[in-house]
């Protein structure tokens, strides 16, 4: 889901269990989020992982 909060774009991706701790598994995560950034840089880009639902955040990366 992806939502527009002023100039934020904040992305919601859903994610197995776990994923939040292991920087292994985030290192995709991040590397698409600073491609992004680069992209939209006059909008700051949020991705939200969730599990399970999307009011179960697990990780912000901004």
């Amino acid at each position: 889901m992806t939502k527009k909060v002023n100039k934020n774009y904040e992305l919601s991706i859903s994610v197995v269990d776990g994923l939040a701790v292991d920087s292994q598994a985030l290192q995709p995560f991040l590397d698409l989020r600073t491609g992004l950034q680069t992209l939209f840089p006059n909008n700051k880009i949020i991705f939200k992982l969730v599990v399970d639902n999307l009011d179960n955040v697990v990780k912000t990366i901004e």
